[in-house]
């Protein structure tokens, strides 16, 4: 089992600003340098969070010349699966072809697992978040559909490049705006979730397990319960079951002894990233 944490975050804290506002030679120095001081911890993963396509290119070139380092990648916003469900095909196409490219530079630079999400859907109802945005989603039945299609064919994709995709469970809820609002994802419940999985039928979508948003269901240890491994890597954060936080660790009701209980019985050996 490996353990990090965001190496988006501890830049962050480092250079005071994110790697979207570094340059090419800052973002090297600085990923080099995180990396360091991470093993220096016995910290043997960690995560990077960017949200422009170009400066992920020389993330990826920076990347592949570390070695003995497990380096993991958070989906960009602007490529994110949760726009596969987009009402206008034009617009879907267009994060197809982006998450097609964020896979061919997570291939090239040795990034082991791309964390993607489950796609939005219009309930066509109040009390959910993001309500401003849901017109543009198509509604529930079409929206499973076309969006499990293209996870096919995104999928396919990925196994080719040997990148693995790691579906992210969804919170049941946010507090959006000041007030706690359901979450308009697929991929929320523990059937649901598992069954996008079983409907695309790939190895190379796996799970990435976000402990924080299974609480906001029912305990994680429950929600894993049998299906470890199915389990590429996990987001390790707490909050006391009503919505999503990402609370540190102990301030909430996630229970992690029965948590790394079901994990170790069930022989997990991947990433944790806090």
């Amino acid at each position: 089992m490996r353990l990090g944490i965001f190496i988006s975050e501890l830049i962050r804290v480092m250079e005071g600003k994110y790697i979207d506002e570094l340059n090419d030679s800052e973002i090297e120095d600085s990923i080099n340098r995180s990396v360091r001081i991470m093993k220096q911890y016995g910290l043997n993963c960690g995560e990077i969070s960017i949200s422009n396509i170009d400066k992920l290119e020389r993330v990826a070139k920076t990347t592949s010349r570390i070695d003995n380092f497990d380096f993991l990648l958070h989906e960009l916003g602007q490529y994110s699966a949760t726009k596969l469900s987009l009402a206008n095909s034009d617009e879907r196409e267009k994060i197809v072809e982006g998450l097609k490219t964020t896979i061919d530079y997570a291939s090239d630079g040795n990034i082991r697992v791309l964390t993607i999400h489950p796609a939005t859907y219009n309930p066509e109802k109040p009390g959910y978040a993001y309500s401003e945005d849901l017109p543009n989603y198509l509604k529930v039945k079409e929206a499973w559909k076309i969006s499990t299609n293209l996870l096919k064919h995104i999928s396919n994709y990925a196994r080719k490049k040997n990148v693995i995709l790691g579906l992210e469970n969804m919170p049941s809820a946010v507090l959006y705006r000041g007030e706690i609002l359901k979450c308009p994802h697929f991929g929320i419940t523990r059937n649901e979730f598992f069954k996008i999985i079983s409907e695309v039928n790939n190895p190379a979508l796996k799970v990435t397990f976000d402990v924080g948003h299974a609480n906001t269901v029912f305990q994680p240890c429950y929600y894993i319960e049998g299906k470890v491994k199915l389990i590429a890597h996990i987001h390790l954060h707490d909050n006391d079951g009503r919505f999503d936080c990402h609370a540190p660790l102990g301030t909430g009701t996630v229970n992690m002894f029965f948590l790394f209980k079901v994990l170790k019985d069930e022989g997990y050996s991947e990433s944790i990233v806090i």
